[in-house]
């Protein structure tokens, strides 16, 4: 360029297309980004037939500067579907770059899972490759569910952790959540929070997990104070929250940088809530 005339610069300029982000991944979402906004290519399902990219020789591109900034750091899909089809060890790779053509950008579910211990060098390996070519990604953890964190055998020695049951007048640990108003439950889960870091200094995000299933939520008094209604049959949103929000807290009185990844589910009763 600095060779060329002033016009010949301008001409050059005008005619280029400028890609940047603050990272390989953030780059790598500029171009598919562009691809989508100006090319019409589009990423329907991880299947070769998902994928339409038009042809359009003369296609024309206006001139137009676009940029954005995520709202969430942490993005990802809860992949499940066809987990025990045939061919799915092969269909979860592509739907691992799938999942970054639409902007996850965490590790995806169960890549790991099905695989025999003799192939998981193999897998990891992978693994490694596979992000590595996408400017890399948030490790994904199956650990920190409730309880992992704290198991039902603790039950004889810290009953009232885990759920009270307001219909039979006592404190349950089988199919239940835990209590997440117990400050000694929010002191021991950011106890085990400060561990997980140790572990995984590289985590950006505390995985702290509900059990699955229609499980009953804690009904305590300080539990149901939480909720409008003075019940969470139907939904412990609040209860979760108020976990979650007490463990990051505390994560970040030494850790600012970090925080809590949690999920929220309804049952069908609560739909309209």
């Amino acid at each position: 360029l600095h060779s060329t005339s002033r016009r010949q610069r301008q001409m050059c300029i005008r005619d280029s297309i400028y890609i940047t982000g603050n990272s390989e991944r953030a780059l790598l979402y500029g171009v598919y980004d562009f691809l989508e906004k100006a090319a019409g290519v589009r990423f329907f399902a991880p299947f070769s037939w998902g994928e339409v990219v038009p042809v359009n020789p003369d296609a024309k591109i206006p001139r137009f500067t676009d940029s954005s900034r995520p709202a969430f750091g942490y993005r990802r899909d809860h992949y499940c579907t066809y987990f025990r089809s045939r061919g799915i060890k092969e269909h979860r790779w592509e739907m691992a770059d799938w999942a970054v053509k639409n902007r996850y950008n965490t590790e995806l579910e169960r890549l790991r899972e099905g695989y025999l211990p003799e192939e998981m060098s193999a897998v990891e390996k992978r693994l490694a490759e596979t992000y590595a070519a996408r400017g890399g990604c948030y490790p994904l953890t199956r650990d920190g569910f409730f309880h992992q964190l704290i198991p039902v055998s603790m039950f004889q020695e810290k009953p009232q952790w885990f759920c009270f049951d307001k219909a039979l007048e006592k404190w349950r640990n089988n199919y239940t959540q835990i209590c997440t108003t117990n400050p000694d439950v929010i002191d021991y889960i950011s106890h085990k929070a400060e561990e997980y870091f140790k572990r995984h200094p590289d985590h950006a995000v505390f995985p702290l997990w509900q059990e699955d299933g229609h499980r009953l939520w804690c009904q305590c008094p300080a539990c149901l104070s939480l909720t409008p209604n003075n019940s969470n049959l139907f939904s412990a949103t609040e209860a979760n929250l108020y976990l979650a929000n007490k463990v990051c807290e505390n994560i970040r009185k030494k850790h600012p940088e970090k925080g809590v990844i949690t999920c929220l589910l309804y049952t069908s009763d609560a739909a309209d809530d």
